[in-house]
């Protein structure tokens, strides 16, 4: 390291660091200089906060010091201090040659930085004084800390240190943060080009180790520096999402992600480990990655996206649950005059834009959403309730200059009164009349309320749309006891979001128990006990007859004469699709619009996608099949032949400190089965696997969900019980 020397310049005593000043400016203040020059015995303050008890120990320790600080952390200080505090403000039209500051402001416990007379960094604090040697670089550096529970979270920042390495003219450095002091690994972050951080977590908390480290780890000294976030977990993921937040609160450019992977990462999710290496070598370079190919599928929710996401961005699963997959093939393209009208503001709308863009860099694309905000992770809004109320950007698939970008005209707030399909015309509710050549119907579905008494009262919600969330969060602070009716995945899911926010949650479900369709007894019966030790009570088997109250829902009765008190009421119980449109234009309808595999309907020039659309007497309502049939349908509507193809896709859970995961026949289907079972009393899962005429048919991890790609490649591909016994 090159230490801090004190020098003589025209009478005055300066400290000059060329390797550390840089890093310990914040971009606010690193352009302003002063109006004269500093002594020895000064205070130079660039953070924004005043840190009012570091200023006083200062003009204590040197009564004829200088402190110097920004014109609006001098105000505050004047008004914390008294008006005989005296503080001079940073000034920006003087420089004073290749000398820069004396001294530098942090918090926390290391308030200042000063020259000693040994020329060393002098890290001050209130109750004691350390001397650091902040690390010098001679090349770009990532340093990688972690904390690891077994040896998962070591092996995944080696694997990460070998992609950086493998990047380009750079280099990794581990620090495993239980074997080093804080100040050395603050010393040795400081002139990082990149930091990345890695925690296990089985309990949805980073260890308190690297907590110390986090929060030593100052604005001052790292705002505008690269991070990222890894994390080798159980159930639970948020450990990587605080760590995350922690980063981005302190001014760090946070890669997006975290990278999070549940229990052992296999061959596939250390590939993804390493790739986010690779990525992240290439940042701190600042040069592209032409590696290769990075987009994975989902195995839980089907989604398709770049693995250096690190997680699912519809369903938040880590890349363990996700596979490599080759971009697009694109067979056909066509710059055309057209006009594309895409009705409906989700996912089967939004992707058929965006598979007609790919294919015709001209035409016109017009979605007509009813939406208030261009379109979103739905799937979200039940998993992560806080996050897609408070910080709705968050959850958006695209940017909303991605729209400009692609030449796609999104219109929000508008509803389709009618369609012609002789004049090619849509009319919308405010009269507007728009010409089409090619239209694809996907406006979704809407949630059903069963016919109770007092269904329209207040307080009482359906979850399908981002303002209906907004809606449920403007209750919540009033709020003690919730009532969720159905117990599905998504009732389940906001069941524990609402106990996750302090609510006394009570679940109801008409049917013999939870996901009878999707999981069996014993699966069953492990979620209601799981969701009793949570704190959530499911009863089954019951029927609701009204909502009581006068104007707001103030409790949910059953037919026995049972009441369960509630200021709100979040009701589960399936979707219908919106037909209204389809059916008048005369659309061949069932449950949903009926298509072929090309997404066609009984009309030319008109395709269906979605929640809204039926194949082969199959209406399956979920965020993968939509994704796929509206690229399937834009695709054919642009001039190319694609056909859909179904892949089963399981119900998942994990919440309420467990996880589950169902695929296939769970011995409903009355077949002759045998089932093969694998139990862990210590970790409290289990995994069960049903096979027919010795192929998997079907299986359901409880517990530990880490055995979802080898149960989906086992029961697609109708795997031999043989083929498949070593990785069960």
């Amino acid at each position: 390291m090159e230490k801090l020397v004190a020098k003589e310049i025209n009478g005055y005593r300066y400290a000059v660091c060329k390797n550390l000043l840089l890093d310990t400016v914040p971009a606010a203040f690193a352009g302003q200089w002063l109006d004269s020059a500093p002594g020895a015995d000064t205070l130079i303050l660039c953070d924004p906060e005043p840190f009012p008890e570091s200023v006083r120990l200062f003009a204590k320790a040197h009564p004829e010091g200088r402190v110097i600080a920004p014109n609006y952390t001098a105000f505050v200080l004047k008004g914390i201090l008294g008006d005989g505090f005296k503080c001079e403000t940073l000034r920006s039209d003087t420089k004073i040659g290749e000398i820069e500051f004396a001294a530098v402001s942090r918090s926390g416990k290391g308030s200042f930085l000063k020259a000693s007379e040994t020329g060393k960094l002098l890290w001050s604090g209130i109750s004691a004084e350390k001397t650091i040697d902040a690390e010098v670089y001679d090349r770009p550096t990532a340093v990688i800390c972690y904390v690891s529970g077994f040896d998962y979270t070591q092996k995944m920042a080696e694997k990460i240190a070998d992609g950086i390495r493998d990047s380009g003219e750079n280099d990794a450095i581990l620090l495993d943060i239980r074997s080093e002091t804080t100040e050395n690994v603050i010393a040795k972050m400081v002139n990082a080009a990149g930091i990345l951080i890695g925690t296990s977590s089985s309990d949805g908390d980073a260890p308190k180790e690297l907590w110390e480290v986090l929060s030593s780890m100052k604005h001052g000294l790292f705002a505008g520096k690269k991070a990222g976030v890894f994390s080798s977990c159980t159930w639970d993921t948020r450990a990587a999402e605080k760590v995350s937040a922690r980063l981005t609160q302190i001014g760090m450019v946070v890669s997006e992600g975290p990278l999070t992977i549940q229990y052992r990462p296999d061959e596939t999710a250390m590939n993804s480990v390493y790739e986010l290496g690779y990525d992240f070598g290439c940042v701190i370079q600042n040069i592209p990655n032409t590696h290769r190919s990075k987009l994975v599928k989902c195995l839980v929710c089907g989604e398709i996206f770049d693995a250096s996401l690190g997680t699912c961005p519809v369903c938040g699963v880590g890349m363990d649950k996700c596979v490599p997959v080759e971009d697009e093939i694109i067979n056909h393209k066509e710059d055309t005059d057209r006009t594309y009208l895409c009705i409906g503001g989700g996912i089967a709308s939004l992707s058929a834009a965006e598979a007609i863009r790919k294919r015709d860099k001209t035409g016109q694309i017009i979605m007509i959403s009813s939406e208030l905000s261009p379109p979103v992770n739905r799937p979200m809004l039940t998993k992560n309730m806080v996050v897609a109320a408070r910080v709705a950007d968050s959850i958006t698939v695209k940017e909303p200059d991605w729209f400009n970008e692609n030449g796609i005209e999104l219109q929000l707030n508008q509803t389709v009164a009618s369609i012609d399909p002789v004049r090619k015309t849509v009319t919308l509710n405010d009269g507007e009349e728009l010409l089409y050549d090619k239209l694809i119907y996907g406006a979704g579905a809407e949630c059903f309320i069963p016919p109770f008494i007092g269904k329209d009262k207040k307080g009482i919600f359906t979850i399908r749309h981002l303002a209906d969330l907004k809606d449920l969060w403007s209750f919540m602070p009033s709020a003690k006891k919730a009532v969720v009716i159905g117990a599905g995945a998504l009732g389940l899911e906001a069941a524990a979001e609402l106990k996750r926010n302090y609510l006394d949650v009570t679940v109801l479900e008409a049917g013999a128990r939870p996901m009878p369709r999707q999981i069996d007894e014993e699966t069953a019966d492990a979620l209601i006990r799981a969701a009793s030790e949570f704190g959530i009570s499911i009863f089954t088997g019951v029927t609701i007859t009204e909502m009581a109250g006068d104007e707001k829902v103030e409790a949910v009765l059953l037919e026995d004469g049972t009441s369960f008190p509630a200021d709100i009421v979040v009701v589960s119980c399936g979707v219908r699709a919106n037909l209204g449109p389809a059916q008048s234009a005369g659309l061949e309808c069932g449950r949903a619009v009926k298509v072929n595999k090309y997404m066609e309907t009984n009309i030319p020039d008109i395709y269906a996608a979605g929640d809204c659309a039926e194949l082969d007497g199959v209406n399956f309502q979920l965020w993968a099949e939509a994704t796929e049939q509206g690229r399937v349908a834009g695709a054919n509507a642009a001039g190319d032949k694609v056909s859909f193809i179904s892949v089963p896709l399981g119900a998942n859970f994990e919440g309420m400190k467990t996880a589950m995961y169902a695929l296939g026949d769970v011995g409903t289907g009355g077949l002759d089965y045998k089932v093969v079972e694998y139990r862990n009393e210590v970790e409290n899962s289990f995994r069960k696997y049903w096979f027919a005429d010795d192929r998997v048919v079907g299986g359901v991890l409880f517990g530990n969900t880490v055995k979802i790609p080898v149960l989906n490649e086992a029961v697609e591909k109708r795997l031999s019980y043989f083929d498949v016994k070593e990785r069960l």
